[in-house]
């Protein structure tokens, strides 16, 4: 019954338009008031605040969103989709190849899926367009495409699964790479395929060798960035954190003197906008930690389990259910609101069950790359809009064909745990 009536509360405030981190605040106040001694329980809030705020890895998610704002300000998506664009154009679909590629090395410096929806909505969109390819088809994939950025590192989703289940953030980063490459490959065939059909018919003519060199060497410090940092983790000379500082050092020290494309002046205005992005970020993991504290006390994790338990069931079984539940999640909320809310409960009883819990942390962000794409609140899908205003039925069609792509992605990954658990196991016991 407290659960119930938690829950009606939060999807009240929700309903009321209220920030959802002011809604997680204000729902938790209610709840430590009433079940946990009035204003002793209302103490537990800053208490639970200061708690999360000292977690070391979470400073790597202000860095990383600063890194991504100074590199996206500096033109670094131009040039990554430049160099993409050259090297793969004429294949079969070639363009579109090249923006699936171009956004999953962007990803590999960005970490938010909307930071590579915008970009790439500048960029890949108008050109695909222009060379004739089919306008529902080209919306669809830059959309689908920029939520890989949520899984490839440096994903802040996998920083908050991480810190909240206590795992290795390095581990769920490399395990991101199976199946961020596994979906690259699946949407790059699937092009591929239209163009063996007829579907799309645009045959570019192939850039010479000295242009793919040349836009290579312009874009050389987009291509090293995510070498540095995904290699520095990888190999242990960086600690997540580390590596994101680094990467904000050389990221300043590109845009300003090498690139030239931003002043000082212009970085205190990206320096700011970064600011207020983690500030907002860093409200929700409050309130979400506060309501998880109340739900904890209220044995609610231990609840679910035991009746998981109780189910007797196939465990895989448990594994679709929690899938299908994150989905319908994701129509509502955004992906770090999800994460907060439903890893303290879904964390216990993954691990009650035998399942490793890099493999489930990495298949839980994979799931919200459907998240970002399924309305009513897919927020790809809505920078897409705002970007190209094309209306917004015109993108949720284009993404459907995808949508079945993402599905069977997330069910390999189900059956072959290996998709995210070959690289981790590389590293060492986990």
């Amino acid at each position: 019954m407290e659960l119930l009536g938690l829950s009606l509360l939060l999807l009240a405030l929700l309903a009321l338009n209220v920030p959802i981190a002011f809604a997680l605040l204000g729902a938790s106040a209610v709840g430590l008031f009433v079940f946990q001694g009035g204003l002793g329980g209302i103490y537990q809030m800053p208490l639970q605040g200061y708690s999360i705020g000292r977690e070391f890895v979470l400073v790597a998610i202000p860095l990383f969103i600063l890194m991504a704002q100074v590199l996206s300000a500096g033109g670094v998506g131009r040039d990554l989709f430049d160099i993409a664009s050259k090297w793969l154009r004429h294949f079969p679909g070639g363009l579109g190849i090249a923006t699936i590629g171009a956004t999953a090395i962007f990803s590999a410096i960005s970490g938010a899926a909307v930071a590579a929806a915008a970009t790439m909505s500048l960029v890949a969109i108008p050109e695909m367009l222009k060379r004739g390819y089919p306008k529902r088809l080209t919306l669809g994939l830059v959309a689908v495409a920029s939520g890989l950025d949520i899984l490839i590192p440096p994903s802040i989703p996998l920083i908050l699964y991480g810190a909240l289940a206590d795992e290795s953030v390095g581990k769920l980063y490399i395990g991101g790479l199976g199946p961020g490459i596994l979906w690259a490959g699946m949407y790059a065939g699937y092009l591929a395929y239209l163009a063996a059909r007829g579907k799309i018919q645009v045959v570019e003519e192939p850039a010479t060798w000295r242009e793919r060199f040349e836009s290579t060497r312009n874009g050389f410090w987009g291509l090293f960035i995510p070498v540095l940092v995904i290699g520095g983790i990888y190999s242990g000379i960086f600690t997540p954190t580390e590596a994101a500082a680094v990467g904000v050092v050389i990221a300043y020290l590109v845009v300003v003197l090498v690139y030239r494309s931003q002043s000082l002046t212009d970085l205190v205005n990206v320096t700011m906008d970064a600011l207020k992005g983690s500030i907002m970020l860093y409200a929700v993991i409050v309130g979400a930690t506060v309501f998880g504290y109340l739900l904890n006390i209220l044995h609610v994790p231990q609840d679910v389990t035991a009746w998981v338990a109780s189910m007797n069931v196939h465990p895989i079984v448990v594994i679709y259910i929690i899938n299908l539940l994150l989905i319908i999640l994701g129509m509502f909320l955004d992906v770090a609101s999800i994460i907060l809310i439903t890893v303290p409960i879904l964390y216990p009883v993954i691990t009650s069950l035998g399942f490793d819990g890099v493999w489930f942390g990495v298949l839980f962000v994979a799931n919200m790359n459907l998240a970002v794409v399924t309305p009513p609140v897919g927020l790809c899908l809505y920078v897409v809009q705002g970007v190209t205003k094309e209306p917004l039925d015109e993108v949720v069609r284009g993404v459907l064909p995808f949508y079945s792509l993402m599905v069977l992605g997330l069910i390999l990954m189900v059956h072959f745990p290996q998709i995210i658990l070959f690289l981790p196991d590389l590293m060492g016991p986990r």
